[in-house]
Parts: C-alpha cells; sequence; structure tokens
C-alpha cells in the first residue's frame, strides 16, 4: 500500500485507478457488512434494498431467463439465470431481520417476498 500511496502522489494514472478500485471494492464490502451486522435502519433495508431493487433484480433476471429460453438456449441456461440472485434474496432476507427495530410485520412480509421471488 505505501508503493501504491507514492505512485499516487507522482500522479500516476495507474496508481490513482488502483485506488479507486480499492474505494470501490471498501464501500461494496461496507454495504454488505453493515447490513449484515444490522447497523442500516430498517426502512432502508426494507423499503429501498429489498423491495426495491431487489424486486427490481429478480425481474430483470426473470425476464432474462425467459427470453433465453425463447432464443433456444438450455433449459439449465435459463434456470441458472433465474435463480441467479437467489443468494441476493437470502441476504437481504436475513438483513431484514437484523436491521433495528425489528419488526414482526417486516419479517412476515420479508419471509412472504423471498418465497414469490424464489418462484416468480
Amino acid at each position: 500500500m505505501a508503493t501504491l500511496r507514492r505512485l499516487v502522489d507522482t500522479g500516476s494514472s495507474f496508481a490513482v485507478d488502483l485506488e479507486a478500485r480499492e474505494v470501490n471494492r471498501h464501500r461494496l464490502a461496507s454495504f454488505f457488512a453493515r447490513r449484515w451486522r444490522g447497523e442500516v435502519p430498517m426502512r432502508t433495508v426494507f423499503w429501498r434494498d429489498m423491495l426495491g431493487l431487489g424486486t427490481a433484480m429478480n425481474l430483470l433476471a426473470t425476464f432474462m431467463a425467459l427470453v433465453a429460453a425463447s432464443q433456444g438456449a438450455p433449459s439449465w441456461a435459463a434456470a441458472a439465470i433465474h435463480f441467479a440472485p437467489l443468494p441476493c434474496n437470502v441476504f437481504l432476507f436475513a438483513a431484514v431481520g437484523r436491521a433495528s427495530p425489528r419488526s414482526r410485520v417486516a419479517a412476515v412480509v420479508s419471509a412472504a417476498w423471498l418465497a414469490v421471488m424464489t418462484i416468480v
């Protein structure tokens, strides 16, 4: 990292690109870590992350799977595309359960969301 800092100090564009990648990697890791630790408020995890982004991601994957199937792709490929967001869905479901303040209604709705997104 010290070498990287020296390159950045000299103005090397390669080093600046490496620094930007490191910052983006840290941001992504922080996104998941903060949700896993329950540091993000319930309404952000529930409304924006799960219902908003998660639903959009699942609808896009389902659409892509249908397109792949209609274009003659093997059925295993279409199924793989459809189920690709499943790890993220399980993570979002767990993140809702860890977010504070805890809500029984949000837990039930997130379980129903997980079931619907897995099937649809």
